[in-house]
């Protein structure tokens, strides 16, 4: 009996031992598809982070790039822009106590340069000072005439009298863009 026992004993630990491996490659299937899962999962999160950071630069260099772009086109005349680059002229021209005038605007044949003529009144430093404004302005200014004239004497009660100038002047604006 003792021998049945035994045989029992073995058979049932045999089995009990199918059992548990059976159970132990069923849980390391389970975990092996569960671990390719999450990696998956990782990798997919990974790849959609690194696409979000790249959109973010992108997005960060195009704010960049239109500040940039609107500070370079400010250096630019379209044929719609043609009024505040007159104001500006006429205010450089009140920033040195200068009095300008324009006397005439036109588009060079070609479209690629408009022509400005101005006249401008005050003393000899303010016409100079006016002179070294359009010189530094930010747009790219060719001169094609500058004539300064005395004029007379300005007549400011309990003032000296300091001299008034006329000055004329023409200038092409190269970087005119005419769309």
């Amino acid at each position: 009996m003792q021998d049945n026992f035994q045989k029992v004993m073995f058979g049932l630990s045999v089995i009990f031992f199918l059992i548990t491996l059976g159970s132990l490659v069923f849980s390391q299937n389970f975990l092996n598809k569960r671990i390719h899962s999450i990696e998956e999962s990782q990798m997919t999160w990974q790849t959609e982070a690194i696409r979000r950071e790249e959109i973010k630069i992108l997005d960060d260099t195009l704010r960049e790039l239109k500040e940039e772009r609107a500070e370079l086109e400010s250096h630019f005349t379209r044929k719609s822009d043609v009024v505040p680059l007159l104001d500006t002229l006429e205010s450089l021209a009140a920033a040195v106590s200068a009095k300008a005038t324009i006397s005439s605007v036109e588009v060079s044949k070609d479209g690629s340069v408009l022509l400005v003529n101005l006249r401008t009144s005050g003393t000899f430093d303010s016409l100079y000072k006016f002179l070294t404004l359009l010189e530094n302005a930010s747009y790219q200014i060719d001169f094609s005439m500058v004539d300064f004239r005395k004029v007379a004497a300005s007549s400011e009660e309990g003032a000296p009298s300091a001299p008034l100038w006329e000055g004329v002047f023409g200038l092409k604006v190269l970087s005119f863009i005419s769309q």
